[in-house]
């Protein structure tokens, strides 16, 4: 059994923030691959260049603190589509991450 390496104070410090920002990294790239998927399986079975990916009523409070950073890596992985977020109120279907290639 080896010995553990010192820990610095600034380390222990810093341990929660960068558990934190390592959780909320592990979402944002759960939902870019959720919608990424989606997108590139609606293009090769629809002729359609628009594909709306539904984020349910009841869902949208896990997407939203994220969305941002969401929408900017859609952006960086469709570089030539616009990528929006159409939000509906409570008694519209749901809101929206719109990927257009027209």
């Amino acid at each position: 059994m080896s010995i553990p390496k010192p820990v610095s104070r600034d380390f222990l410090r810093g341990a929660h923030s960068r558990f934190q920002e390592q959780m909320r990294m592990q979402v944002i790239n759960q939902r870019v691959t959720c919608v990424y998927s989606h997108v590139l399986q609606f293009a090769k079975t629809n002729p359609d260049t628009r594909c709306l990916f539904l984020i349910e009523e009841n869902l949208k409070h896990m997407w939203e603190p994220h969305m941002t950073d969401v929408l900017v890596n859609l952006t960086e992985l469709f570089p030539e589509c616009s990528v929006d977020y159409i939000y509906k109120d409570m008694n519209g279907p749901g809101s929206y991450i719109v990927i257009d290639w027209t």
